[in-house]
């Protein structure tokens, strides 16, 4: 039985009237007053089985108490098994001693990359000659640019690049984006200057000097070569030199969430889930749904006296959500309804979060949902290409205000939530789905934004808007504002009292 139930506060997503200065018309906007009631029993075990590193010299407590008796005591860097979490504490197995740990001691240790593995730059970065700033910087690696793994440790990769080899932050680096294989039947196109050649040697004829960017058709593939026709003349390619082309598409008809349809789960007797802290050097958690029994699902984060609450789609595919509350030991927690507002724990864990980073804020989440695939992404692509961070704000800034349109007639349902594709497709909305659709847009093109909730001067009622960081610096950009007041700046200086961001 549960005891005794608290009460805490949460973005109700229902509609009110919300009218602009100098504007006669109404529109429906968002209120706050919806508030979620957590049973208060712990949460039960966090995974099972996590592999935790200690942060510091450590000891391991026969209970969950520093007043109960030291079973082990455990230097910094120490190996620990994580059973589950109980308050501040960390139920740990070490050797041959299984009892408590303080959780604000243990971190999930990174996954070291192997040697040999071909990695990508996720930024402007630098190699450097020893594992530190300070060393001498022996290259520039531009965003995008490979590296072959000599060795990791978590922190310094050791990396080959061209004729170089030194040493790169393992933050700086991602898994490059597996490229289509080359098939016969397919349409590629060049990705250098090469040649269609009298046969599959190097040394062979050349029969047709390809550019980069021709398009052939792949007649077979043999090892290494392929035999392409192009301009009519039929020959072989080393397979290397091209790049399957990719058919275009139609554009989908608009559906509720149509990039997750695919991974939508089927109800099961029980609900369970699993809660992934390998990004939180990121400030980002993410959570997979392993089984759910249909009812309503949400993730909450805690920082101290800080909460805040998403939804938790019934999806196969892992969610992401933003650790923004600021630095300190969270409380990640999945929460299942039980009827109304009422809702129980599912699985907790806690995480510590030691610094600030804008990652969090170029991630798909449930309410600023995007992929690469969606047309309003494509959009932004095309919009954003060769642009600096602050001229992809502008252009995408004045495609929103001049092509999407205020919806007065709408009146969503309790628990609404944008869907981009619907609002780039019908080109109109609400101030909810033009933040959601202007986030996604600039996120997917790596500018850091916030979708930001709360109260604005010449808005009544519930509002929300973005706030993007360019130069160093956050700025106010509210395009449903702008939308309808033409001639208004787009970054705001003042005016607005933020509640909610995310």
């Amino acid at each position: 039985m549960f005891s005794k139930l608290f009460s805490v506060g949460i973005l109700g997503v229902f509609f009110a009237t919300q009218v602009l200065v100098g504007m006669t018309g109404a529109a429906p906007e968002m209120v706050a007053s919806q508030s979620l009631v957590v049973q208060t029993e712990s949460a039960p075990t966090a995974v099972t089985g996590t592999t935790k590193k200690t942060t510091t010299t450590t000891y391991v407590y026969k209970s969950a108490s520093t007043g109960s008796k030291k079973l082990l005591k455990l230097t910094k860097g120490k190996q620990v098994k994580a059973l589950r979490t109980k308050g501040s504490f960390t139920q740990v197995s070490a050797s041959g001693k299984t009892g408590y740990v303080l959780s604000k001691h243990l971190k999930t240790p990174p996954v070291l990359l192997k040697s040999g593995a071909v990695m990508q730059a996720n930024a402007k970065n630098y190699l450097y000659k020893s594992a530190s700033t300070g060393s001498k910087k022996l290259a520039t690696l531009n965003k995008g640019a490979q590296v072959k793994v000599r060795s990791d440790n978590g922190t310094w990769t050791k990396v080959t690049v061209g004729s170089k080899t030194g040493y790169v932050r393992r933050s700086s680096l991602t898994t490059p984006p597996k490229k289509p294989a080359i098939k016969a039947g397919a349409v590629a196109k060049t990705n250098k200057k090469t040649y269609i050649q009298s046969k599959a040697s190097s040394s062979s004829t050349k029969v047709l000097a390809l550019s980069a960017g021709k398009q052939v058709s792949v007649k077979s593939v043999s090892g290494s070569w392929a035999k392409v026709s192009a301009s009519g003349k039929t020959g072989y390619t080393p397979t290397a030199h091209l790049t399957t082309v990719t058919p275009a598409k139609a554009t989908p008809k608009p559906t509720a969430k149509p990039s997750t349809a695919s991974t939508v789960m089927k109800a099961s007797s029980k609900t369970s889930a699993q809660i992934l802290t390998d990004q939180v050097s990121k400030n980002v958690v993410r959570v997979k749904l392993l089984s759910h029994t249909g009812k309503k699902l949400k993730v909450m984060v805690t920082l101290g006296s800080k909460t805040s609450y998403y939804d938790l789609a019934a999806r196969s595919d892992t969610q992401s959500f933003p650790l923004n509350l600021g630095t300190g030991t969270y409380k990640v927690s999945v929460l299942e309804n039980i009827s109304g507002t009422s809702y129980k724990y599912v699985v907790s864990q806690n995480v510590a979060v030691s610094g600030n980073s804008n990652s969090a804020y170029l991630i798909s989440t449930y309410e600023v949902n995007f992929n690469s695939s969606m047309a309003p992404v494509q959009k932004a692509k095309s919009l954003a290409s060769g642009k600096s961070d602050s001229d992809k704000v502008k252009a995408i800034y004045n495609w929103v205000i001049n092509n999407v349109s205020y919806d007065y007639n709408k009146k969503p349902a309790s628990g609404y939530v944008p869907d981009i594709v619907t609002t780039y497709n019908t080109k109109k909305g609400i101030c909810y789905d033009f933040a959601a659709l202007f986030a996604a847009m600039l996120r997917s093109q790596g500018v850091p934004t916030k979708m930001c909730k709360g109260y604005a001067s010449g808005v009544s009622g519930y509002h929300a808007w973005n706030e993007v960081y360019v130069n160093g610096a956050w700025h106010t950009v509210d395009t449903s504002y702008d939308s309808q007041v033409k001639g208004s700046s787009m970054y705001k200086s003042s005016g607005y009292n933020k509640t909610s961001q995310s």
